[in-house]
């Protein structure tokens, strides 16, 4: 079993467990991770890529021509390569491949005029680029029926997609079910509304303890935020390498999520034996048995108050929730259930579009 596939830009690390993985398994993943000057163009290459995306194509059609591939797989938006990809897939007879991954969604913001004349836009859509070539794409790949129905409202047939959650390599985990009197939130630069609201909760809960783990450079944006909320309950930590980050963690009560769509930090946060406090919405839903493995919020300052109070003076609460967290992450979301799920998801396409395929062409999962 052959696989090109292109990673994720925003997510490299899901990229380079998943190909691994594959690899355990005996099957071949050819990893194009492009050029690094290349960037990124807003729905096709314009002029001032020609040369750039020459040497792409040069490149791809290098590797498209030297080995025969079963499926090409598209992990993130990539959308300066999906055109090209799409018609060399249909061309050369390659299952074509797109997995909705966070960056693949947009959030469509609305005030309260636009929610009560038109209640039934979504709130979310997903990349139009990806839109645009969903003809071509013979598998959408999502990590939760959340996202699966944005594709189904986008207009993307439902018998084209499947539903195959998120995984964590937990045994990569030394779970930690202790904690000290603080909770933590990993941020970036994307996350500026989140935190706000969160340091605005921190305010009415000065006996609370926070550190806020920065994923990246603080932009100036965050730097006078953290100015503005000069909190002796919040300490904010950067530059520290990954060891560093993990002690933190591990020695944590708590992480809080904001996100409802990448479920990536909420499962690292069960390996490593800690329960969560996530947003009701989205796939958290999916992911968070409320009250085994973590408590959900509404995103309103009493009702999140109120759930980290619970969390910081429960300790022994946390220490279960942190058992059962670690759990899932070994027997529900782990790595061999989830390459399990996509041959499954594979082979079926396989037999559905090629029946006379050889099975030596499929998925090993021996």
């Amino acid at each position: 079993m052959k696989i090109l596939a292109i990673p994720r830009k925003n997510d490299k690390k899901y990229s380079f467990n998943l190909f691994e993985l594959f690899r355990n398994y005996k099957n071949e993943v050819v990893a194009f991770w492009g050029l690094n000057t290349l960037q990124e163009s807003k729905f096709f290459p314009n002029a001032t890529h020609v040369k750039e995306f020459s040497i792409l194509e040069n490149k791809l059609d290098k590797i498209l021509d030297d080995s025969t591939f079963d499926f090409l797989w598209n992990l993130g938006v990539n959308q300066e390569y999906l055109p090209y990809i799409s018609q060399k897939a249909k061309k050369k007879k390659i299952f074509l491949i797109q997995t909705i991954s966070d960056d693949a969604i947009s959030y469509n913001k609305r005030n309260s005029i636009s929610q009560a004349i038109f209640p039934e836009i979504s709130y979310f859509s997903i990349n139009k680029v990806i839109k645009f070539y969903s003809k071509d794409i013979d598998l959408f790949i999502s990590h939760s029926d959340f996202l699966k129905e944005i594709l189904i409202k986008e207009g993307i047939p439902e018998e084209k997609i499947v539903n195959i959650p998120m995984f964590v390599d937990a045994p990569k985990y030394i779970p930690y079910y202790k904690s000290e009197d603080y909770f933590v939130y990993r941020f970036s630069s994307s996350d500026v509304t989140d935190l706000k609201f969160l340091l605005k909760v921190m305010e009415e809960i000065p006996q609370h303890k926070l550190i806020i783990i920065a994923d990246e450079k603080m932009s100036a944006e965050i730097k006078i935020l953290a100015d503005n909320y000069n909190l002796h309950n919040v300490l904010w930590v950067k530059n520290l390498n990954s060891a560093q980050n993990q002690d933190i963690v591990k020695l944590s009560r708590f992480s809080i999520i904001f996100s409802d769509i990448n479920p990536q930090k909420i499962l690292e946060s069960y390996a490593r034996g800690k329960p969560v406090l996530a947003l009701d919405s989205g796939a958290n839903r999916e992911y968070v048995v409320n009250t085994y493995s973590g408590l959900l919020f509404k995103k309103n300052q009493e009702d999140v108050i109120k759930k980290i109070d619970y969390l910081m003076t429960n300790k022994n609460f946390c220490e279960d929730s942190g058992g059962f967290a670690r759990n899932l992450a070994e027997n529900c979301f782990d790595k061999q259930n989830h390459y399990r799920q996509i041959f499954n998801a594979l082979n079926v396409l396989s037999q559905r579009k090629s029946p006379q395929l050889k099975k030596i062409e499929l998925l090993n999962i021996s």
